[in-house]
C-alpha cells in the first residue's frame, strides 16, 4: 500500500523570502453573497519567512483580520 501511495506523491514546493505566492481562499470568509461566486485564490502575496515544514509567513494587507 505504501508503494502505491508514494508512486504519485510529490514534495511540497519550497519558497524563499521575497517570492510571490497565492493564498488558497477555501476557509476565508468574504462579503460575497454566495460561496460559488467567491474568489478561489487571493494574492499574490510576498513570502516573509518560513515558519514550519510547509508553513510560511506572508505579507498580508492590514485590513485583513
Amino acid at each position: 500500500m505504501k508503494w502505491h501511495y508514494d508512486e504519485y506523491r510529490q514534495n511540497a514546493p519550497e519558497y524563499q523570502p521575497g517570492d510571490l505566492v497565492y493564498l488558497e481562499g477555501t476557509h476565508l470568509k468574504s462579503d460575497h453573497p454566495s460561496k460559488k461566486l467567491d474568489d478561489c485564490r487571493f494574492g499574490p502575496f510576498k513570502v516573509l519567512q518560513k515558519v514550519g515544514e510547509c508553513a510560511y509567513k506572508l505579507n498580508l494587507p492590514r485590513t485583513w483580520k
